[in-house]
């Protein structure tokens, strides 16, 4: 996806200002993956917008891992590309949790 809010860092972005094109999270179209090394949680930028990409990741993560009980489902905390599966199959409510969270900083912040 292409950043709304940041610019690229190369020669070329600086001679013609173009936009930051930003990895795909998780395969989910116009969600953008934003990396800040392993001390910083990442960030997730949506419809302009920045947000920690833990918020969700970790919501979606417990519903992955557990069953409707609540217990661990065996193999499933070393299944990175399943993880990666069930997200875009759940990406309805991958975007509602995005949008959730937006809402939420938004109300902090005022």
């Amino acid at each position: 996806m292409i950043s709304t809010l940041e610019r690229d860092n190369s020669i070329e972005g600086i001679l013609f200002r173009k936009m930051k094109e930003l990895p795909d999270w998780y395969g989910l179209t116009g969600v953008g993956f934003i990396w800040h090394g392993e001390w910083n949680d990442p960030e997730i930028e949506y419809k302009g917008k920045r947000i920690n990409a833990t918020i969700v990741e970790d919501t979606m993560w417990e519903r992955w891992i557990r069953d409707d009980d609540g217990r661990l489902i065996n193999g499933r905390e070393s299944d990175d590309d399943g993880f990666k599966k069930f997200m875009l199959d759940n990406k309805d409510e991958v975007y509602e949790l995005i949008e959730l969270a937006m809402e939420s900083e938004e109300q902090i912040r005022n």
